[in-house]
């Protein structure tokens, strides 16, 4: 049983990124906090974690395509962490800025949005036959949503690529030097120590449906009123899961997050926090398949259920 979560909706902006945090308290669960990430996030979560057991959330993509792994014949997804700390001189950060850049060893693609990018050179460059093969098994289409735009590419709305490397750099590496624990790479959800800190990947958007807040993605999150009108449902998940919200944070939920369109992000911060607390009570299981490329290269999202993926 984890004594703290933390979900961060993160963004290569960091005036973008926020965070939610929820305590366990002999009444239940508490959601305390949603405010701004702050430059001394991994210090803040390393110094949870001495005396506590915290679970950590990201909103961005922690492992790598399996296909790819085998070509680059990684060990493990956090073996090549480790080696990625050591080698500051290691290409793999650095986003290609031609087709010609791109390597086994330089996958991201393009730096910048310009005339005559195309994903055939990404994939093509990397020795695949289609753009989906790119793709990890988690990233599937699913009845709920569109197949996830790859890792590597890093041009578009629904680009992952340019904030997996702000988020790997910034925190999942420092975390882990810290010895934190990267699930699933590491074991099963719940089998940690007494303390300490375990980081896992999410998907707000996911957790939308668990929440009862499902029609937020149709009506669309940027807008005041398509917040406004999830708020009840998600209250309403809070009394049945005996989940309380700090008072303040009760009034922003029922405000829809503020009338700006910025507003998606603490929203996201929040609805990510409450689908980590569903699993964290094992009212939803954490989802991550067993097969050898997911444990060892890919990783998985939080509670996401395979079934529910279309090949």
């Amino acid at each position: 049983m984890f004594d703290a979560v933390f979900h961060a909706d993160w963004s290569i902006n960091a005036k973008k990124r926020w965070l939610a945090k929820a305590e366990r308290l002999q009444s239940g669960w508490l959601i305390s906090s949603l405010e701004k990430v702050q430059p001394t996030l991994v210090g803040q979560l390393q110094k949870e974690a001495r005396d506590k057991r915290v679970l950590a959330g990201f909103d961005f993509p922690i492992g790598v395509p399996a296909k790819w792994a085998e070509k680059r014949k990684l060990g493990s997804f956090p073996s090549f962490l480790d080696e990625l700390a050591k080698d500051s001189e290691s290409l793999f950060f650095k986003v290609a800025g031609s087709k010609h850049e791109i390597s086994l060893k330089r996958p991201f693609y393009p730096a910048t949005a310009k005339a005559g990018v195309k994903q055939e050179y990404l994939f093509q460059r990397l020795g695949f036959q289609s753009f989906s093969e790119l793709r990890r098994t988690c990233e599937a289409r699913a009845d709920n949503r569109q197949p996830a735009c790859p890792l590597f590419w890093t041009l578009g709305a629904n680009q992952v690529g340019k904030g997996a490397i702000s988020g790997w750099q910034k925190v999942v590496i420092p975390c882990v030097n810290g010895g934190a624990r990267l699930w699933p790479f590491d074991g099963e959800l719940g089998m940690e120590s007494p303390n300490g800190l375990t980081i896992a990947e999410t998907y707000p958007a996911e957790m939308y449906g668990w929440l009862g807040a499902e029609s937020v993605r149709k009506a669309g999150k940027r807008k005041q009123d398509a917040r406004k009108a999830v708020a009840n449902q998600i209250l309403t998940w809070a009394s049945l899961k005996g989940v309380s919200i700090a008072s303040p944070l009760q009034d922003i939920v029922k405000n829809g997050f503020g009338e700006k369109p910025e507003g998606e992000d603490p929203f996201d911060a929040f609805c990510g926090v409450c689908g980590m607390i569903e699993v964290a009570l094992g009212c939803r299981h954490h989802g991550a398949p067993t097969d050898e490329a997911i444990r060892k290269h890919e990783g998985w999202i939080l509670g996401l259920n395979k079934d529910d993926l279309r090949a």
